[in-house]
This record gives C-alpha cells, sequence and structure tokens, in this order.
C-alpha cells in the first residue's frame, strides 16, 4: 500500500473460476477446509496505515483475485498479487516418471505431480493458528478437522470466555449418531 485518506476498508475476493469475483461468498464457503485453509474467499481489511497487507490464511485454488474499495476514503496500491505459499516446481524435478505411447495421459500424469505437490505445505512454512500470551490466546477463524477420537465423548462441560475481534463464535460437536451440532457458546464480549 502505497498511500492512503481517511476511513479506508477494502473487501478482497479470491476464487478458482472468474465467475466467483461476481458472487457474493465468491466461490466458497469450502467445508471441508480446516486449520490453515481460509474457508471463506473474501476478506475485509481495515487499513489503518501504509505497508504490505496480506491474508492470515491460505487461498487453496487462488486463480482470480479482485479488490473493492468499501468506504469512502482513498487508497493507492502498488505491488499487488499472489504469492505462492508452496515453490514452483516443475513436474520433472519432482522425481517419478511416468511415459507412455499417449502424449494426453503423459500429460494427466504431469498435471496430476502438480496437483500432488500443491498440495502440501512444508513444515514451518506456515503460521500458528493458536497464538498464546499472557493476555490469553487468539484463535483466528477455522474449521475444526473431524476425528475418529470425538466418538466416546460423554457428556461434559465446557466454559470460556471470547472476546471477538471479528466476525462470531461458533462451538461445534460432530458425532457418530448424528449430523453435526451447533450447540450455542455462552460467551461475554469484553
Amino acid at each position: 500500500m502505497a498511500r492512503l485518506t481517511g476511513q479506508v476498508q477494502i473487501e478482497v475476493k479470491y476464487t478458482e473460476a472468474f465467475d466467483g469475483l461476481h458472487q457474493p461468498f465468491s466461490d466458497s464457503p469450502y467445508p471441508f477446509s480446516v486449520a490453515l485453509s481460509n474457508t471463506y474467499r473474501v476478506e475485509t481489511f481495515n487499513i489503518t496505515k501504509t505497508g504490505p497487507i496480506e491474508g492470515y490464511f491460505l487461498q487453496g485454488g487462488q486463480r482470480w483475485q479482485s479488490i473493492r474499495l468499501l468506504t469512502d476514503g482513498t487508497i493507492i496500491l502498488s505491488d499487488v498479487g499472489f504469492r505462492a505459499a508452496i515453490p514452483g516446481t516443475e513436474p520433472s524435478a519432482q522425481g517419478g516418471s511416468f511415459e507412455s505411447d499417449d502424449d494426453l495421459l503423459n500429460g494427466i500424469w504431469k498435471l496430476g505431480a502438480v496437483a500432488a505437490n500443491a498440495a502440501c505445505v512444508e513444515k514451518g512454512t506456515q503460521k500458528a493458528i493458536w497464538n498464546v500470551s499472557s493476555d490469553g490466546t487468539i484463535v483466528r477463524g477455522m474449521r475444526p478437522a473431524i476425528s475418529a477420537n470425538g466418538t466416546a465423548l460423554e457428556a461434559y462441560t465446557l466454559q470460556f470466555d471470547v472476546k471477538i475481534e471479528r466476525g462470531g463464535m461458533t462451538w461445534a460437536v460432530v458425532s457418530t449418531s448424528s449430523a453435526a451440532i451447533c450447540i450455542p457458546a455462552r460467551y461475554s464480549i469484553d
């Protein structure tokens, strides 16, 4: 960000298919994304100073991006683009091989090697989802993964306080005997 005046809030939308830029929630939500991935494809940023700005979570399948000014302020942007979360590696450099008499099958194999590489992130390259300090724990928005460890849950009480910085809060329990159950959580807003 090079310069801004007044109150500036922008909406950044990410999508794999171009038509997603015209949809309210882009091509989301992604119900199967967990942890480091953003399940929603639209983010709002409140800009208060110049300098780089970057979404916190990974945006999988990102091919298109739009930026829309939501307030009456003005902003001049520079160096807008994508930053890959994985290194771009040619299929020939990834090891393994496949060769047939059919060029189409050879191309499909190469595409599969690239897709398999793009589905992985290297250890230590991604930010923590939970940040713990003496002030408490900040948990950035995330969708929980389903685990077999939850199949033996019994009656329990869970109590915690929440300070919502942006968005909202939900607590969910998934069991083998029912679909996902969203339980309204008791929380206080500081």
